[in-house]
């Protein structure tokens, strides 16, 4: 029996906790929210992009100019990463670039490397603190794990995603929609924040 009141409270619930808590993984905010409303995880679950629309709406509704002016911190802060890790060409991806951004939101970046390790080495030679971890892309329809690395930059959480050189051309899909993901260049990211 589909329960569609049901559906909307997962829905507003999950985007509080990907804005709230920073929580990224579409699947994981799903279950937390159906454990937080203590639903039994029979009902008809909200798709990730009606997630997204909620999220987005909930930003606009409760975080208003303070939501503004966090998702401009972190897009100037992905600029500067941005051209910090230039060598390795990358790309602003996920929520800050789709406009969500809560004070636990993470900036994203796919960079693009033959080898993890030039990543790692340059990280290391720049003397920056970091937590290794991998993340889940679906490229092609099939899911690969790419390394990732995770530090602080000032006050903003950042996760590099290194990717091979190819995958800059034809994007991994999203967990959203399925479709390519959409994602910035430098330049794209100057656009949208009004920089010259």
């Amino acid at each position: 029996m589909r329960h569609p009141r049901a559906r909307t409270e997962i829905a507003h619930e999950a985007a509080r906790i990907i804005i709230d808590e920073g929580v990224i993984d579409f699947a994981l905010a799903k279950r937390k929210a159906v454990g937080r409303l203590g639903l039994d995880g029979h009902h008809d679950l909200p798709t990730n992009r009606e997630i997204e629309d909620a999220a987005l709406e909930y930003q606009r509704l409760f975080l208003g100019e303070a939501g503004a002016r966090r998702l401009a911190t972190l897009r100037e802060a992905a600029l500067a990463a941005m051209q910090f890790f230039a060598h390795f060409k990358p790309l602003l991806v996920g929520p800050v670039l789709t406009g969500i951004a809560g004070e636990n939101t993470r900036i994203t970046l796919h960079l693009f490397a033959d080898r993890a390790e030039d990543v790692l080495l340059f990280l290391m030679d720049k003397e920056i603190p970091f937590d290794d971890a991998s993340k889940r892309v679906n490229v092609a329809g099939l899911t690969h794990e790419f390394p990732t690395y995770r530090f602080f930059a000032g006050d903003a959480p950042l996760e590099l995603v290194v990717l091979p050189p190819e995958l800059r051309s034809r994007p991994p899909l999203s967990p959203v929609d399925g479709k390519p993901m959409a994602h910035a260049d430098e330049q794209a990211v100057r656009e949208l924040i009004g920089v010259a």
